[in-house]
């Protein structure tokens, strides 16, 4: 590993962790009002929801990506192999192309 690439490493690693200590902040922000317009209970329900809620969209979100590019992979079974958005019809990500 070359001095070059360390450096690429390390400052790709530094946009890493302010970006992640912006969210951090951002997500105190929202918090705060969410408190104070909630009370107690209801921080306290968003708060036992939101993972779940996390996780759901997480996975639902997983099978986009997978179906496009399974389609473009399996380019032999679509009858026009150079355009996804033939195959993929009813997918507005296929016309990101």
């Amino acid at each position: 590993m070359g001095f070059g690439m360390s450096t690429k490493w390390m400052k790709g690693a530094a946009w890493l962790f302010v970006a992640g200590i912006i969210g951090k902040i951002l997500s105190a922000g929202y918090r705060i009002p969410l408190q104070n317009l909630g009370g107690d209970v209801g921080f306290y329900v968003y708060q036992q929801i939101y993972p779940i809620i996390g996780i759901g969209i997480v996975l639902a979100l997983q099978g986009v990506p997978a179906a496009v590019s399974r389609v473009v992979a399996e380019g032999a079974r679509c009858p026009f192999p150079r355009s996804t958005s033939r195959c993929l019809p009813g997918c507005p990500l296929s016309s990101l192309q």
